[in-house]
């Protein structure tokens, strides 16, 4: 997304909804990962999941997350 990351999209919807479920997918590099930790430790770590997974796990994370 141009001009705004993942994260500040979340706190961006936040400020309208505080019980929205919120997942990210992304293909970042563990240093980004540990920026994120740094910046926003607020932010549950199975709400995060890392490219590339199956398309089961990846249904069964989602699942758990929404549910």
């Amino acid at each position: 997304m141009p001009g705004m990351h993942g994260f500040g999209l979340c706190n961006e919807i936040r400020k309208f909804d505080i019980k929205v479920k919120i997942c990210f997918l992304t293909a970042t590099e563990d240093t980004h990962y540990e920026f994120r930790k740094q910046t926003y430790p607020n932010f549950e770590e199975n709400c995060i999941i890392r490219k590339p997974i199956e398309n089961e796990l990846l249904i069964k994370r989602i699942k758990s997350i929404i549910c």
